[in-house]
């Protein structure tokens, strides 16, 4: 089978081609997943010029393609220019094309007409287009034979929205997995400086959807049954920065157990993630949750959300806990319930669970029977 993963998606800063594989590892390391002997993946990426790159027994076609940048507070892409991109596709002769992401109707539908293949768009978005463009995505997903979501109910408001035809195929598909793995505990607590019994760990923005409030209110009330915890936040963008500093800088008690890390390289992630104890999020929805699956690559167990993916990721919780959307007493209550009931196996369970379902095969185990399904309709869906 052949196989053509295509992204729409082109960088905003025009970086080169080699660079980009650098800065977007899931791009290789996700084609590289889905490739066996059966299977044959080429990657058609958009770009600001054209170059073919070979990595890991897998072609990279980067093809320079131009989309209308809108300016103001809207931030849909309008396509330009789109045909040198599927041409490219064309010329490859594909059996199914996997294409990144759903929000661009248009070209998507353009792939399927001009190769013929059968078409398998993995939801990366995870949020409804406006509603003056839903008759646009009508119209160019009905190519779509069947679509990946780390979750299966992620697929529901797409399909009781009508953007996709009760016929679409949907498959449980990790949006990406982890290369992280553990090490010792101690020695990654001298290179990162993490320290607290529990060291509770956070990555990720500070914004609304993320909720760091109740994740920071949850662990305060942690507090009184915990006294040596200290809660490492490390973030990138953020808009709520203001209002966390003030929030721990008025609290005495969250004064000297509140570390406000800041972004930090990639790499120091892993580091951070074998120094902590428990891993905790609150975010109100996710696509994936990327800081959870290098969480539990790492053996960490994860103290998140109860919404779609997080279920999936953890299988219910058996890696941690879940707790429900916005509630930080609960986020409280199962953090003192984890601490009393941990084991001395626990991260060797969690890195278990990691291997078994969130590994890279694993992603490429489905994968593949999502391109059978669409192609030859064998594979079970919905």
């Amino acid at each position: 089978m052949r196989v053509a993963q295509v992204s729409f998606f082109r960088d905003p800063q025009s970086r080169p081609p080699e660079r980009l594989l650098e800065i977007w590892p899931t791009l290789a390391r996700v084609a590289r997943a889905a490739r066996n002997e059966e299977t044959e993946i080429r990657v058609f990426q958009a770009c600001h010029e054209d170059a073919r790159v070979e990595r890991g027994g897998v072609t990279f076609d980067f093809v320079r393609s131009c989309w209308g940048m809108p300016t103001g507070r809207r931030r849909r892409r309008i396509p330009v220019s789109g045909s040198r991109l599927i041409g490219a596709v064309a010329r490859y002769a594909p059996d199914v094309i996997h294409v990144q992401g759903l929000g661009f109707p248009v070209l998507t539908r353009g792939l399927a007409r001009r190769t013929g293949a059968a078409v398998f768009a993995q939801d990366h978005a995870g949020r409804l287009p406006r509603r003056v463009s839903h008759g646009l995505y009508r119209w160019g997903l009905a190519a779509v034979r069947g679509i990946g979501a780390t979750s299966r109910e992620q697929a529901t408001p797409l399909l009781n929205a009508g953007l996709l035809s009760p016929r679409t195929k949907v498959f449980e598909v990790l949006e990406s997995s982890s290369d992280f793995s553990p090490s010792d505990r101690e020695r990654a607590r001298l290179e990162s400086g993490i320290s607290g019994d529990p060291a509770v760990l956070w990555i990720g923005r500070l914004d609304a959807v993320k909720d760091p409030l109740t994740m920071l209110n949850g662990f305060r009330r942690a507090l009184t049954h915990l006294p040596n915890a200290q809660l490492w936040c490390c973030y990138s963008d953020a808009p709520l920065l203001s209002e966390l500093r003030r929030a721990v800088g008025d609290d005495e008690t969250l004064r000297s157990r509140v570390h406000l890390i800041g972004h930090v390289p990639h790499a120091q992630v892993e580091h951070l993630c074998n120094a902590a104890d428990v891993f905790v999020a609150s975010s109100r929805r996710e696509v994936c949750g990327f800081a959870v699956l290098e969480a539990l690559a790492c053996g960490l167990p994860a103290i998140i959300t109860d919404i779609p993916p997080f279920r999936r990721l953890t299988r219910g919780g058996a890696v941690g806990a879940l707790y429900p959307v916005g509630d930080s007493e609960a986020l409280s209550h199962a953090l003192l319930q984890w601490y009393a009931s941990r084991t001395p196996r626990e991260r060797e369970d969690v890195r278990r669970h990691f291997a078994t379902h969130l590994s890279f095969d694993v992603l490429g185990e489905e994968l593949r029977a999502a391109y059978v399904g669409v192609s030859e309709g064998r594979c079970a869906s919905r």
